[in-house]
């Protein structure tokens, strides 16, 4: 399992790009293509493995991985759906990657990673401890 303190947020997501444009390609994806990424983001893959090795998890299993991603789903289809965001409501959707905004705009600004620094990109993705943590 991949391990990270919050100041190295950054790297622990494979946020390693300088700017928005840069950032919202990344995620912790390897793909070149702003396409790529989307259809990675999405977790369209068909296998558990492929969606794991899509958002950067390393776990072995479905229940690992819901863990690790702050999804408490019990199956891959529920996480990939969750993933995507296609629930119906904003509540819905904080609760389902882990934000605690209060409001739409500020969500999809949290899922985008607009932010400009490490400790915002942390506090984006539910970062919030000061030591190293294991997802």
């Amino acid at each position: 399992m991949a391990s990270c303190h919050a100041s190295e947020a950054s790297k622990c997501i494979g946020l390693y790009e300088n700017t928005a444009s840069e950032a919202s390609k990344c995620i912790g994806l390897y793909e070149s293509t702003a396409s790529e990424a989307s259809k990675c983001i999405g977790l369209y893959e068909n296998t558990a493995s492929e969606a794991f090795k899509c958002i950067g998890l390393y776990e072995n299993t479905a229940s690992e991985a819901s863990k690790c991603i702050g999804l408490y789903e019990s199956t891959a289809s529920e996480a990939s759906k969750c993933i995507g965001l296609y629930e119906n409501t904003a509540s819905e959707a904080f609760k389902c990657i882990g934000l605690y905004e209060n409001t739409a705009s500020e969500a999809s600004k949290c899922i985008g990673l607009y932010e400009s620094t490490a400790s915002e990109a942390s506090k984006c993705i539910g970062l919030y401890e000061n030591t190293a943590r294991t997802f």
